[in-house]
């Protein structure tokens, strides 16, 4: 019964994640604009891999690695805590993507995946690997299309090298650390829960 009602979740996650992204960035998609958007490649990313992640469910029987559903709820709820902490967009479909969409994702984590079981801490240096790929990718993107968007740009466009290389080791450990912090309230939760 729990497999039945995580693959009904992933699905579900997948179908809004997907859904909710293209519709808010439908009217960029003609500009390329969202090539480097932040929450376009991530959401965009969480969602198609939630939809492998069911049809794996289905076809395997089993699961995806754990760090990668940890890579994904790490990456999708800095986009929550940025639109709280920033006040990012908040205006129609973005309050799913910016809100609602993050919270769904969090649920999913706490419920689904359980740290306190063959799980090493070594997860937490995981959660650098999105943003850390981003970064790359957009460096990428910019130098090839002139494309820098938000957040990059304020780490990248007319710094130093220095400055830029401290920025993103800056947000890296940021990831570790949140990262770090999640891992250790799951393994807390589901021991005392199987207690």
């Amino acid at each position: 019964m729990k497999i039945m009602i995580r693959s009904i979740y992933e699905f579900l996650l997948g179908i809004s994640f997907i859904l909710s992204i293209s519709i808010g960035y439908l009217g960029n998609i003609i500009s390329l604009y969202h090539l480097s958007d932040y929450c376009f490649i991530s959401g965009m990313t969480v969602g198609i891999f939630f939809m492998i992640s069911f049809f794996y469910r289905i076809l395997k029987h089993k699961s995806l690695p754990k760090f990668l559903y940890f890579d994904c709820m790490t990456s999708i709820i800095a986009i929550f805590f940025s639109t709280v902490l920033l006040r990012l967009n908040l205006s129609g479909i973005f309050v799913l993507i910016h809100i609602v969409n993050p919270i769904l994702l969090f649920v999913y984590w706490c419920i689904f995946c359980n740290h306190s079981l063959n799980c090493s801490n070594k997860i937490i240096l995981t959660a650098a690997a999105f943003p850390l790929i981003y970064f790359i990718y957009t460096f990428i993107l910019w130098k090839v299309m002139v494309i820098l968007t938000f957040p990059v740009n304020l780490i990248i466009h007319q710094n130093s090298v220095l400055a830029t290389f401290i920025s993103i080791i800056y947000v890296l450990l940021l990831f570790i650390i949140m990262g770090g912090m999640l891992h250790f309230l799951n393994k807390i939760v589901y021991k005392r829960l199987l207690q």
